[in-house]
């Protein structure tokens, strides 16, 4: 990544810090976001494809051409989602983590916790 480049965040999660330092910033309009990304019921191949380019053009308004766009969200939307960014001369990325399981003694009991921690992003 180059110093000071901007990947905008468009998933229905707060970047986390070590993204944020990374240069992950969030969308200005976040509930629509949020709305376009939310399926409450079993949506259609169209329905899909709307979002997928309401999606699109709402992260072409928060950034410049050829800007990463950090994705995440339920699998059949990311194709589309992905060929729309492409379209709007928006760079598709996805998060990259490994887990790392923590374990402490609370209680006379082992509390076991998986961590995500942040290495990077994967461009597609």
């Amino acid at each position: 990544m180059e110093i000071g480049e901007k990947i905008l965040n468009l998933t229905q999660h707060s970047p986390t810090p070590e993204q944020t330092q990374a240069g992950v910033i969030d969308c200005d309009d976040t509930e629509e976001m949020r709305r376009l990304l939310t399926f409450p019921e079993l949506p259609t191949g169209k329905e899909v494809g709307n979002r997928a380019k309401a999606l699109a053009d709402l992260a072409r308004k928060n950034v410049p051409l050829g800007t990463k766009v950090m994705l995440g969200g339920v699998p059949f939307l990311m194709g589309s989602l992905e060929m729309e960014l492409r379209l709007h001369g928006l760079r598709a990325v996805y998060a990259f983590s490994v887990r790392e399981s923590e374990e402490r003694m609370e209680g006379g009991k082992v509390i076991k916790t998986q961590v995500f921690r942040h290495l990077g992003f994967v461009e597609v």
